[in-house]
């Protein structure tokens, strides 16, 4: 961004020239690529290993490609990643016959609804279990619009 030595004493054009500043190397990085790239790829492209560490520069990025997205210059898609088995607790009221504490009753007009079970002889209250999850995580990637 070309501005003058008068342009430059204003705040509003020290933050203009701060956004755009690292934009051109966006695009061409964006230009190179064989294959659509995540926001991670490019910014460890440009900034390399600090990228990482610096949550400005994460959040540099992503406004950049937000306005390169809406500007119509980059196409994002989602493709989705490997999937990750996580683990966390739920609260769970199943006895020890695998019973749970409601059920689900259907009528005959189709409705759903929730009923004690009559089989459960658990606690009355329930309790905290480890649950194992496998989750497939959606990940965003950009590419040049051609």
């Amino acid at each position: 961004m070309i501005t003058t030595k008068y342009e430059n004493t204003y705040v509003s054009v020290q933050k203009a020239r701060w956004d755009v500043v690292d934009l051109e190397s966006v695009m061409e990085i964006l230009s190179k690529a064989s294959e659509p790239m995540t926001c991670r790829d490019i910014g460890f492209a440009i900034w390399g290993v600090g990228y990482l560490d610096n949550h400005r520069r994460a959040a540099h990025m992503g406004q950049m490609l937000k306005h390169l997205r809406q500007g119509g210059f980059i196409r994002v898609e989602e493709v989705n990643g490997e999937p990750i088995e996580v683990k966390y607790e739920k609260y769970s009221s199943v006895d020890e016959e695998g019973n749970t504490r409601y059920i689900t009753v259907h009528d005959d007009a189709g409705n759903k609804y929730q009923m004690p079970n009559p089989n459960y002889s658990g606690y009355s209250h329930g309790c905290w279990t480890k649950v194992k999850k496998i989750i497939t995580p959606v990940i965003k990637v950009y590419s040049l619009v051609r």
